[in-house]
């Protein structure tokens, strides 16, 4: 099959576009790539042709390096997930990302990134020279009756929603970024008592590109579902999950320790999976991190694949590309020394 690589004409009519597609998720759409538009980081909207007929999408970001002169040895293609298709087998993924490799080929680019962020798809480039990449994902399968969702959670997860209730905890959902700051603040208290627990600790902005920036305008998006548990005025729990077409991701989670001593945390989860089934979503992805809490939420690890295909330009640019990197890297671990009139601390 001939596949071409085009960009898309419209992007105001890109999540409209992608829906056609059953795989497509947050990852592909306009709502969350254009949340990290910046200076050096372009939204791109791409879309698979066979023929005339549109047989798959992709958003990502033109990622241009600090110093435009270095543009030629160093400006990558970097997409949030695979490609969204029209059938997801491992012949086509495959040809599309060869399609995708040509593509970036021609237009200058030095690397292509395809994260495997929320992609349970397998598949291989043949014979190309490509780094393949898998992570574990824990995914909540949607598709089958709530009863059967149910009876795949511990037994301990609705109980506790129970008692949740009884203790007079509420559950309210929200679509607007004003929740974004509990969150944040929430979040704190979750980190430092994972810290105490376990003694890791972990970054809120674990996905590529994600700072605290992107995240505020992401809060802001229609593809944003904040989900909230409260005693009174009190909030306790905040759940910050990203959905569309049939497909939700859930992001960060906050609880505060009266929420956790209320099992906030359990009734949240337990309404956010319900309403985020009764919404149409076929599947949840709890991402990574601690399995035994999200296998008890009904999740199965899946294995999910990404690629980097790094050497776009040949040897030679590649060789440049590498000496700059380690002269890049070197300056940034060299102390800074500070002159007589510096301020001191």
């Amino acid at each position: 099959m001939t596949i071409h690589v085009v960009n898309d004409r419209d992007p105001e009519a890109w999540d409209d576009f992608i829906k056609m597609f059953p795989s497509s998720g947050p990852f592909h759409t306009r709502a969350w790539t254009e949340c990290f538009k910046s200076e050096r980081m372009t939204p791109l909207y791409l879309r698979f042709l066979s023929g005339d007929q549109p047989i798959g999408a992709i958003a990502g970001l033109v990622i241009d390096p600090k110093i435009t002169i270095l543009r030629g040895i160093d400006r990558k293609l970097s997409f949030f997930s695979g490609p969204a298709l029209v059938q997801m087998n491992s012949a086509l993924i495959r040809d599309c990302m060869l399609s995708l490799n040509r593509y970036a080929q021609d237009q200058g680019f030095t690397s292509l990134i395809s994260s495997a962020r929320d992609y349970p798809y397998a598949y291989d480039w043949g014979d190309s020279k490509v780094h393949l990449q898998t992570i574990q994902e824990m995914i909540v399968d949607l598709r089958e009756p709530w009863e059967r969702i149910r009876e795949r959670m511990r037994k301990s997860i609705p109980e506790q929603a129970r008692k949740a209730e009884r203790s007079g905890v509420t559950f309210h959902e929200a679509r607007d970024a004003s929740m974004l700051p509990q969150l944040l603040y929430l979040l704190e208290n979750t980190m430092s008592r994972n810290k105490r627990k376990s003694g890791n600790s972990f970054s809120p902005y674990y996905l590529p590109h994600l700072a605290e920036k992107p995240l505020s305008k992401l809060s802001e998006s229609n593809i944003a579902r904040f989900f909230v548990a409260r005693k009174g005025p009190e909030v306790l729990c905040v759940l910050l999950v990203f959905a569309f077409s049939k497909r939700a991701y859930a992001l960060l989670i906050g609880c505060s320790d009266e929420g956790y001593r209320l099992r906030a945390p359990a009734l949240v989860w337990f309404n956010a999976i319900r309403n985020l089934k009764t919404e149409g979503m076929e599947s949840l992805n709890l991402a990574g991190g601690n399995a035994f809490a999200k296998i008890s939420l009904g999740a199965e690890r899946r294995t999910c694949t990404g690629s980097v295909s790094p050497y776009l330009k040949g040897p030679v640019r590649n060789l440049i590309f590498q000496t700059y990197r380690w002269g890049d890297n070197l300056i940034a671990h060299v102390p800074h020394v500070r002159g007589r009139n510096s301020n001191e601390a």
